[in-house]
């Protein structure tokens, strides 16, 4: 059996029993969630910003378009298309231009077999880390067993094998009970499993 960590993302409508935490203004910030039938996890959240070329916005544009979306393809495009392999790819700035939020997991060895986002709608996605960044609204924050999404959330992730994965939330909304609620929001969730080698490869083929 493998020892798995599930990423959960569920639409939620309720925020009065959560006592949820914004993300403050600051560089960077740690905070912890606990896991279903796990240890505890331990993340940084910095909000980051990006400036980039003619060329880079257009990347954006085309984002937008495959994704079906009309606002947050920059928190995609900036993984896909760094300054790092492209001469005219997004480079970091100090508080001007586009901005998004990176989530980095602070744990040295999350001891899991796997790592498996399982967004609303999408498909389930095996992850390389569970390094995340999100934007495309303001930032909801946290409690202590889950973070809080912006219903207009654009996430990127990182698959196993290294591909860029863009996951717009606002796509997800028609699978809310209450699609319409001024408090809808997204949860992200985790969760310890036991399962059998077989679901992964499911996953990966």
């Amino acid at each position: 059996m493998l020892n798995v960590l599930l990423v959960r993302i569920q639409p939620m409508d309720i925020t009065y029993n959560l006592n949820l935490n914004r993300f403050p203004d600051e560089d960077k910030f740690n905070f912890d969630i606990s896991v279903m039938n796990g240890d505890t996890l331990q993340f940084s959240v910095s909000k980051v910003y990006y400036r980039g070329s003619a060329p880079f916005n257009e990347k954006i544009e085309e984002i937008h378009r495959h994704l079906g979306i009309d606002y947050g393809g920059h928190v995609v495009a900036i993984d896909k298309y760094p300054a790092s392999q492209f001469r005219r790819g997004a480079v970091a700035s100090d508080s001007t231009g586009i901005s998004r939020y990176e989530l980095e997991s602070q744990s040295e060895n999350l001891g899991y077999d796997a790592i498996v986002l399982l967004p609303p709608v999408f498909n389930p996605v095996v992850l390389s880390s569970l390094n995340f960044a999100y934007g495309g609204d303001l930032p909801k924050g946290f409690s202590s067993s889950l973070i809080a999404l912006p219903r207009e959330s654009v996430l990127s992730v990182i698959s196993l094998f290294g591909e860029v994965r863009g996951i717009p939330l606002k796509l997800c909304n028609k699978s809310a009970l209450e699609s319409e609620s001024y408090n809808l929001f997204y949860a992200m969730s985790f969760e310890s499993v036991s399962v059998h080698p077989i679901f992964l490869q499911k996953l990966l083929y």
